[in-house]
């Protein structure tokens, strides 16, 4: 690069402390790192090409023809998978090979999360107790096992598994769509696709038994129509349709409140009613927002299992 200003030190550093962050645990393995420790539960060799992959990653900026290499192969990207008159074809290639890949890898134990737990619930001849928090992806599970027979772990897995395999699937085709709003800069729509295929999302896609898998495909449905809507003008009823969709399936799907709010009074007629009632919606807003405290303080006092959710800041459990 021929010069390196802010814009470059900023996501260098950042990149600097996560490598940094990794490395930790090798100094106090008994120690509980949990959430960075994972290359001292990996062979050595595995561990030490990581090492070196990042400092590559660390190195390679400052090599001259590193920035050549990388417009280039960026222009090849959106040429290939964005513009191009074959654009499906390549894409709908490169998403069956990486759901081969979901299929053929396939998590063979499931520890990550509550993967057991599920299993034995779905599994189960009883009636399901189920979480209030996601009452919709669980009626969705239900009813794919009920297409595949009688109840028991082993279709409760299947179950899991095909929703799995799906929600990645569908989640790296809209990768490609949402790369194409985000900018258009090529290197831009090519370091947003790169740092979401490569990120650790990626693993809830090999059969993970959680609803995570259906989380993240409805997270990435409401980014591609949320983008669209702010390029186009066009969407907005469908945005909402999907964030309340996303809520009854579950709850983590609220983090996406403040932005559909945001949309439906930036532009248009819903920016001219904001305008013309900004006080009356601020007071909504506000009472909302200390109505929802207070009913999650209510929650808090009197629900064991909401209590449980959370944990003290300067005490454990």
């Amino acid at each position: 690069m021929n010069k390196f200003d802010r814009h470059f030190w900023i996501p260098y550093i950042i990149l600097l402390v996560l490598i940094f962050i990794r490395l930790i645990p090798f100094l106090y393995p008994e120690s509980r790192t949990w959430g960075f420790n994972h290359l001292i539960f990996l062979p050595a060799p595995y561990s030490f090409a990581f090492i070196c992959l990042a400092m590559l990653a660390l190195v390679l900026p400052f090599w001259k023809k590193s920035e050549i290499l990388g417009e280039s192969y960026a222009n090849w990207f959106v040429a290939s998978f964005i513009v191009s008159d074959r654009k499906y074809y390549y894409r709908a290639l490169f998403v069956v090979c990486l759901t081969i890949l979901f299929v053929l890898f396939s998590a063979g134990t499931h520890y990550l999360g509550d993967g057991y737990g599920y299993l034995k619930i779905l599994g189960s001849s009883d009636r399901v107790l189920e979480k209030w928090s996601e009452v919709g992806a669980s009626e969705l599970m239900s009813f794919i096992q009920s297409l595949l027979g009688a109840k028991s772990e082993q279709t409760a897995l299947i179950s899991f598994q095909i929703v799995s395999y799906i929600s990645g699937f569908v989640f790296v085709l809209l990768l490609f769509s949402i790369s194409k709003l985000v900018s258009d800069s090529s290197v831009t729509r090519l370091l947003t696709f790169c740092l979401s295929i490569l990120s650790g999302v990626l693993l809830l896609f090999f059969g993970y038994v959680e609803y995570y898998p259906l989380v993240w495909l409805l997270m990435a449905t409401y980014l591609y129509f949320a983008l669209r809507f702010l390029k186009t003008g066009v969407g907005l009823l469908v945005v909402w349709v999907i964030q309340l969709l996303g809520i009854l399936f579950h709850l983590q799907l609220a983090i996406f409140i403040p932005g559909t709010l945001y949309l439906t009074f930036c532009s248009g007629k819903g920016r001219q009613i904001y305008n013309s009632y900004k006080k009356i919606l601020w007071f909504l807003i506000g009472a909302g927002f200390l109505g929802i405290i207070a009913i999650a303080y209510h929650k808090y006092t009197t629900d064991l299992y909401f209590q449980d959710i959370f944990l003290p800041l300067f005490y454990g459990k």
